[in-house]
C-alpha cells in the first residue's frame, strides 16, 4: 500500500485556501454586523436637525451611536480637533444634550454635569 506524502507546496496551497475561507467569512460577518448597527442607528444626514437628551451612547468604528430620551436612535461621526481624544464618544454621557441645525456641520454637546458646551464638527451623509 502506497502512503501519500504532502509536499510543502501542497501544504502551502492548503493554508492559502484555509486563510481565504476564513477571511471571506470574517468579512461577511463584519459586513452583516455593520449593516445591522446602521439600520438600528442610521447615520445623521445633512438635512437632519438634532435636539436630543442622551439616554445611552456607544461607539462603533469611530462613529458615536446615540439613543435619545424620546426614542430616536442615530449615529454620527463628530470630532473636535482641539482635543487629544477628538471623537465625540469620549465626551458624551447619559443626561447630556446634543443639538445641531439642519445643513450645519456644527454639533453642540451640552454637558449636564457642569453646563459647559463642547463644539464638534459633524460629518453627515447627504
Amino acid at each position: 500500500m502506497r502512503k501519500m506524502q504532502l509536499t510543502s507546496g501542497g501544504i502551502s496551497l492548503f493554508m492559502i485556501i484555509c486563510i481565504g475561507v476564513i477571511l471571506f467569512f470574517g468579512i461577511k460577518m463584519i459586513n452583516n454586523e455593520t449593516k445591522r448597527v446602521f439600520e438600528e442607528y442610521p447615520l445623521l444626514k445633512s438635512i437632519d436637525r438634532v435636539n436630543e437628551t442622551v439616554l445611552e451612547s456607544d461607539r462603533f468604528y469611530g462613529t458615536t451611536l446615540i439613543k435619545g430620551m424620546n426614542g430616536r436612535n442615530f449615529s454620527v461621526r463628530a470630532f473636535n480637533w482641539n482635543f487629544e481624544q477628538e471623537v465625540l464618544h469620549y465626551y458624551i454621557e447619559k443626561g447630556d444634550s446634543i443639538s445641531r441645525n439642519t445643513n450645519s456641520d456644527t454639533l453642540y454637546l451640552h454637558k449636564k454635569i457642569d453646563g459647559s458646551i463642547i463644539i464638534f464638527e459633524a460629518q453627515c451623509v447627504d
